[in-house]
């Protein structure tokens, strides 16, 4: 049976377990990653948009017996150990998480190696060398997902093995981790001050054809992100490869955006709390400049404080 005491420690290991670059662990993402998505847990988590909400879910997960007893037994506080989490993609439907944190790697092994041993037929232990890949089933069928904890500030988890085993060849030196120059100069553009970033190169997206591969032949890479902090900003530039082409690929995003408006417009209705993102929407700017789309927007404090009185 898939108990939710078993999906209390997958969701401990793989989300609660991306910002700044942190090169101490950049070397642990796959070589062949093509897109970056970082998200700084320690900023989000501390940011005055979020205080109300961040208290109501310490309040929750107390009062969750089974949720509050596996982190307990993995010695991990969510709000305070963890730092940062990465999503890198690298091929079709193909990522690897990498979680940035203060982590008890005994702890957290014996309580996996525990569950492995009660759930036999959805979590398996692998030994890698002297490390070990934890490999968990999906109950709705579908990717398996493979785990490992690299050490007392790093876990890695994938759908696939081989970007896991190639972590754990990196950090044994039996590897060494380079990414594409490319995308290592997009993430160097990051804003370590913002809470999501994106560093994408959109090659790849042309193996997919259609309107993925139009776009991909026009635009080269994006980057940019959100930041979190008394209000919310956005900021997201797109490469375009070919000047004549900028103009068009901002007015198809101007047209995304009227017609994102109008849904969310109609879902505020409904949900008094979706009135900030109405705003966000409202307030976003699409400017060319040169080869450059970009993409502006922000919710100031007094409209999320003006929202949270309607709630």
């Amino acid at each position: 049976m898939f108990t939710l005491r078993r999906l209390s420690v997958l969701l401990v290991l793989l989300v609660v377990a991306v910002p700044g670059w942190a090169a101490e662990n950049d070397r642990y993402l796959p070589n062949s990653s093509e897109g970056i998505i970082t998200i700084n847990i320690k900023q989000l988590l501390g940011s005055a948009v979020l205080k109300e909400g961040v208290e109501q879910a310490k309040l929750l997960v107390n009062a969750i017996p089974d949720v509050k007893k596996v982190l307990d037994d993995i010695g991990l506080d969510p709000f305070n150990d963890l730092k940062r989490i990465v999503v890198a993609g690298a091929g079709e439907q193909q990522a690897l998480i990498l979680i940035d944190g203060k982590f008890n790697v005994t702890k957290l092994e014996a309580k996996a190696d525990a569950l492995a041993k009660e759930q036999k037929d959805h979590v398996k232990v692998i030994m890698e060398g002297t490390s070990k890949i934890y490999e968990t089933d999906n109950p709705q069928g579908g990717q398996k997902m493979y785990v490992t904890v690299v050490n007392d500030q790093t876990i890695v988890a994938s759908t696939s093995k081989d970007f896991v085993v190639e972590v754990l060849d990196k950090k044994a030196g039996k590897k060494k981790g380079e990414l594409n120059k490319d995308l290592q100069e997009l993430l160097s553009k990051t804003d370590p001050m913002q809470t999501l970033s994106l560093a994408l190169l959109t090659a790849s997206m042309a193996k997919q054809g259609g309107q993925a591969k139009d776009f991909a032949d026009k635009v080269k890479n994006i980057t940019g992100g959100f930041a979190v902090t008394d209000m919310v900003k956005m900021d997201l530039v797109l490469a375009v490869k070919d000047i004549q082409d900028t103009k068009p690929i901002a007015e198809v995003i101007k047209e995304g955006l009227n017609q994102g408006k109008a849904f969310v417009g109609l879902m505020a209705a409904q949900q008094k709390e979706l009135t900030p993102l109405v705003d966000l929407i409202e307030g976003i700017k699409v400017t060319t400049s040169g080869t450059a789309v970009v993409v502006k927007g922000e919710v100031t404090k007094e409209q999320i404080e003006k929202a949270k009185k309607k709630q």
